[in-house]
């Protein structure tokens, strides 16, 4: 993302600002600087409110945190454990989720890993994570916090499957990959799994090229026919989203001899277009 040149000259003059008063005890002195720099930053047309709500956030912010790293450790975890409970829970995720992720990760074998991909798809088709709402024009872009629930546990799911192929664990990884995939398709296709105005396989947020690693999977564990039959829905996917996966592509790169002979067939069967 390109930083306009008005960003950069605020984000300077803040720091500069919040670090000299850090260091100074002249009230006089700090009021007179910081009307010299709101004086330059009105050159660019912009609020004195704007930026002294900039400085004023950057300078809370660093007392905050000389005083935290004062604080007892039970003084430290009363205070993350209420800014668990009274976070929202898409900021806990933020906050939280690699660490809950590290705990939920550990000891985990490929089958455990099945059991929970499983489970999260018999929730799923049970409604678990489906909230509906009445949409309108003020509330058409809110997505359900179950929504982002499921989301980011299908992000998550992907990308343990897909290092289950690093691993050569193809069989396994190919099990999870087929539950997770029938999941996908559910969704795409509109069926009850989760809600929002507008749904699809750009929600997909993963680490790794999920796609490349279950037709990896696929092509280590299936016959031509059972091989083609996986691939040619996400083929046609792609084909909606102007083949920005490039799944033809790493069709050909992965797929055995007799593999991709079927795929080809059934790409001419169906008139599917590739590029």
């Amino acid at each position: 993302m390109k930083i306009s040149r008005k960003s950069k000259v605020i984000s300077v003059l803040a720091i500069e600002m919040s670090n000299f008063v850090s260091t100074s005890s002249n009230k006089k002195l700090i009021k007179q600087l910081k009307f010299h720099y709101i004086y330059k930053l009105k050159k660019y047309k912009s609020s004195t409110y704007y930026y002294n709500k900039k400085l004023n956030k950057i300078m809370v912010k660093k007392k905050i945190f000389e005083h935290i790293k004062k604080m007892k450790k039970a003084e430290l975890i009363e205070l993350l454990e209420t800014a668990f409970d009274e976070t929202a829970r898409k900021e806990r995720e933020y906050i939280f989720g690699e660490i809950n992720e590290a705990i939920e990760s550990k000891n985990e074998t490929p089958k455990k890993l099945y059991k929970k991909i499983e489970k999260f798809f018999n929730q799923s088709i049970d409604g678990h994570y489906y909230a509906p709402f009445s949409i309108s024009s003020d509330n058409f872009m809110d997505v359900p916090d179950e929504t982002d629930e499921w989301f980011t546990k299908l992000n998550a799911f992907l990308d343990k499957a897909s290092n289950l192929v690093k691993q050569k664990e193809y069989k396994l990884a190919n099990e999870c990959f087929i539950k997770l995939y029938e999941l996908i398709e559910m969704m795409m296709s509109g069926e009850n799994i989760v809600y929002a105005d507008e749904l699809g396989s750009w929600m997909i947020a993963t680490d790794v090229d999920y796609n490349k690693a279950y037709i990896t999977s696929l092509s280590k564990t299936e016959n031509p026919i059972t091989f083609t039959e996986r691939v040619i829905p996400i083929l046609e996917n792609d084909n909606y989203n102007s083949f920005s996966g490039k799944i033809y592509s790493k069709i050909k790169r992965i797929a055995n001899k007799a593999q991709f002979i079927e795929v080809e067939k059934e790409i001419k069967l169906k008139k599917i277009r590739i590029k």
